[in-house]
C-alpha cells in the first residue's frame, strides 16, 4: 500500500460508522416492509449490534419456491445477490465433501443487498419486488 492509498482508506475510515448506520436503516426499513409475508422467515441474528446489513437473508420453505421468487424479483427490477459460491461453494471444491444440510439451506436463501445510499424510490422497488414475488408462497 502506499501512501495515496493510505491517505484515502484513513478517510474512508472516517465514515465508516455513518455508513453502517445507513446500512442499517435502509436494511430495517425493508424489514419493516416486508414483516407481514407469511412462508417468508429472515435470518435470525445473534449479535445485531454487530451485524453491519450489508446484506438481507431470507429463507423459503423449498428451493422451487426460492427459485421461482428469486425470479419473480429480478422481473421486478432487484436482481437477489449470490453468496453461496464465494463462502461455501469455493471452500467445498477446495477441501472436497459433502454438506447437505448447508446446500439445503443456501437453497432456500434469498440474499438481498443493502446499499449505504438507497433512495426512497430504490427501498420502495425492493419492497415491492419481494411483495409481488411472495404471491408465489
Amino acid at each position: 500500500m502506499n501512501e495515496l492509498q493510505g491517505a484515502l482508506g484513513l478517510v474512508q475510515l472516517q465514515k465508516l460508522d455513518q455508513v453502517i448506520s445507513r446500512q442499517r436503516a435502509n436494511k430495517q426499513a425493508i424489514k419493516e416492509g416486508i414483516k407481514d409475508i407469511a412462508g417468508l422467515t429472515f435470518r435470525p441474528h445473534h449479535d445485531p449490534s454487530g451485524e453491519i446489513a450489508t446484506f438481507l437473508l431470507l429463507f423459503l420453505p423449498t428451493k422451487e419456491k426460492t427459485e421461482k421468487f428469486k425470479a419473480a424479483m429480478a422481473e421486478n427490477g432487484v436482481t437477489p445477490g449470490v453468496l453461496g459460491y464465494w463462502h461455501f461453494t469455493a471452500n467445498v471444491e477446495s477441501w472436497g465433501g459433502s454438506f447437505p444440510k448447508t446446500e439445503a439451506l443456501l437453497g432456500r436463501m434469498i440474499v438481498v443487498e443493502i446499499q449505504a445510499v438507497m433512495s426512497e424510490r430504490r427501498l420502495d422497488q425492493v419492497i415491492t419486488a419481494i411483495r409481488k414475488a411472495a404471491r408465489i408462497l
